[in-house]
């Protein structure tokens, strides 16, 4: 009789330990979640406990654990796998990463040099000149594939302006054809370089602003002899 009573008493201690532990599962709304769980009389829950009681109540927290646990696996072989290796496989990345901001200035600056103004034709015309056709050369000669593209800066008269875009691209496709050029339209940015004149007066001028040579003593000269 004893055995019996002592039988009940376990049997209903397993079963109201099992919906208690059910209940307090509950307020869990991930076994994996990082946050602090708290069960229902406000004190913290042993997430861990609770994933045990959930297994026992045959609802598969630990198959959630179990899955977590080999995606954990799977990232640390992939970053030991990288460390390994490094630094291939960041160079790539990085070389990207560094020209991510000049990209932009290298392609204005192809478009800079592709500019055409009125410097480059006859005045009055839409004729080319021999620094017009210079520079047509240029470009579809010694430009990369890609960069080879032709623009001109708006002036006025807008008649004549148009007439200089048709007439230089009639020159680009009697010379060269039009299969490797990307454009041929009206830019409102200037040419990359300035006036060739102008250049060669800057030139000038910083030679003549140098200092007069000074011939050292031990090559048999003297301090005083600069500038004689």
């Amino acid at each position: 009789m004893s055995n019996m009573k002592t039988w009940f008493w376990f049997s209903g201690f397993i079963v109201s330990t099992l919906f208690a532990v059910h209940a307090n599962a509950q307020q869990c709304h991930s076994c994996l979640d990082v946050n602090q769980v708290y069960q229902v009389d406000g004190t913290p829950a042993n997430c861990h406990l609770l994933c045990r009681g959930h297994a026992i109540a045959g609802l598969g927290c630990f198959q959630k654990l179990s899955d977590h646990i080999v995606h954990l696996q799977q990232i640390n072989r992939v970053v030991s796998d990288r460390n390994e290796a490094w630094p291939k496989p960041f160079n790539c990345a990085d070389r990207q990463l560094y020209f991510q901001t000049l990209d932009p200035m290298l392609e204005t600056g192809w478009k800079s040099a592709c500019v055409f103004n009125s410097r480059y034709f006859v005045d009055g015309t839409a004729e080319l000149n021999q620094a017009g056709k210079i520079k047509v050369a240029a470009i579809m000669r010694n430009y990369p594939v890609g960069q080879k593209a032709f623009y001109l800066e708006r002036d006025r008269p807008v008649k004549l302006s148009d007439e200089r875009l048709a007439a230089l691209k009639n020159s680009v496709e009697q010379w060269y054809g039009l299969d490797h050029v990307t454009e041929i339209a009206f830019t409102d940015r200037g040419p990359l370089s300035g006036d060739g004149t102008r250049a060669a007066s800057i030139s000038k001028n910083y030679i003549n602003s140098l200092p007069d040579p000074v011939i050292p003593v031990e090559d048999l000269g003297s301090s005083l002899d600069a500038g004689n």
